[in-house]
This record gives C-alpha cells, sequence and structure tokens, in this order.
C-alpha cells in the first residue's frame, strides 16, 4: 500500500520487489528476522489518481506479490490493520528510511518519529494550496532523528492498545526543510472501499479497524 507518486513513470511489476523484515540496509548480518524479498506480480492505482504536481487526493497504489508470505518464519514481519474508521485522526508516529539532509536521500537505518497533528486551515495557508478533501496535516519532531527527501509513501500509524492502524499515507514532505512547511497525508478512511474492491478481487482480505 503505496503512495503512487512514490513510483517512477518507468515503474513495472517486472523491476519491482518488496523488500520486508529489514531495518538496517547496508547490514547483512541480521539473523534474528532476515529480510525477506518478494516479487511484485500486479499494480492497482487508485481509479481517482490524476498524475499531476502536488498533494494529491487519491495518491495510492496496492502491489500483489507474487507469493504469499509465511510470517511465522519472520517474526519481524507483520500486516498492519488499516483504519476504515471516518472521523478525527489520531496522534501518531511516521517511519521511513529517508534522510533530512539534503544530497541524502536515504539513510541505511529505519527511523521513526513523532508527528503533531496541524489544522488543516492553518496547513493550507502556510503551504499556499487547497488541500483535497481526503488530506490531513503534520509537522515530524524536528529534535528527533526524522525523514523527508523521497519519502513520500511513508505509513502514518496509530497505536490503539496492542496493534498499531495505518490511518495515513505521506504524500507531501515538507515540513524537515523548514519550520513554517508542514507533511500533507491522504486518510486511509478515504482509501478503504479501494482496498476492499481488490482485496475482494485478489481472494484476500484486510485487517481493518
Amino acid at each position: 500500500f503505496r503512495s503512487v507518486q512514490h513510483f517512477s513513470d518507468s515503474s513495472s511489476v517486472d523491476n519491482l520487489r518488496v523488500i520486508l523484515g529489514d531495518h538496517d540496509t547496508e547490514y547483512v548480518g541480521e539473523t534474528y528476522s532476515p529480510e525477506v524479498k518478494v516479487f511484485v506480480s500486479k499494480i492497482y492505482v487508485h481509479p481517482k489518481f490524476e498524475n499531476q504536481i502536488g498533494p494529491q487526493g487519491h495518491d495510492a497504489a496496492i502491489l500483489v506479490l507474487k507469493h504469499a508470505l509465511n510470517l511465522t518464519r519472520s517474526p519481524s514481519i507483520l500486516p498492519i490493520c488499516l483504519s476504515g474508521r471516518k472521523g478525527d485522526i489520531a496522534s501518531g508516529v511516521v517511519a521511513g528510511w529517508s534522510s533530512a539532509s539534503q544530497g541524502m536521500y536515504f539513510t541505511p537505518i529505519l527511523h521513526h518519529t513523532p508527528v503533531s497533528l496541524i489544522k488543516k486551515s492553518a496547513c493550507q495557508e502556510a503551504l499556499g494550496l487547497k488541500l483535497p478533501r481526503t488530506s490531513f496535516c503534520g509537522d515530524m519532531d524536528r529534535t528527533a532523528i526524522t525523514q523527508c527527501y523521497g519519502d513520500h509513501g511513508s505509513p502514518y500509524m496509530v497505536r490503539q492498545g496492542r496493534k498499531y492502524f495505518q490511518t495515513g499515507i505521506l504524500t507531501n514532505a515538507k515540513s524537515c526543510l523548514h519550520p513554517k512547511f508542514h507533511d500533507v497525508y491522504t486518510r486511509v478512511s478515504d482509501l478503504y472501499s479501494f482496498v476492499e474492491d481488490v482485496t475482494m478481487k485478489e481472494n484476500a482480505h484486510a485487517c481493518s479497524q
């Protein structure tokens, strides 16, 4: 489940694969839970996605893997539940491998950072943009090791009890560039009917709220 803008125009199932269970991309000795690489068989792009510059209201794609995963053999690979609930977004965290430094697009270690939510009206004024109805805004914690460059498509996650729910997809990362900028996310709840359509077509199911 990724941002469509995360892919280049040349992306196709022939040259795409998903890497799961990796924490340090430079360390090959992760024996506790070695990474798993799986090729992609299909890409479903949201039917309302429009290929234009700026935040998108339906910036989402679902990748179908060529074969199922045996999760019992990889304890660090777990499915995340998707939030289908409408309403206010709770405070959460965003995670990714991208860097907050210009000239360095990716870091080898997976990072995560808290996100402070921003009122949509203030976000639109600061960015000078009219945001889609399906968007919400937040700022990454600048005091933590954060990510920014190239991290579109990262999950926004909220913890409820012992479970994490993905409630957003990062579509426009700006808050690490300047204090007046904010990050834009797409609400997963507004994409949930798209998820249901694809999982039904693929005879699969999604963990939902």
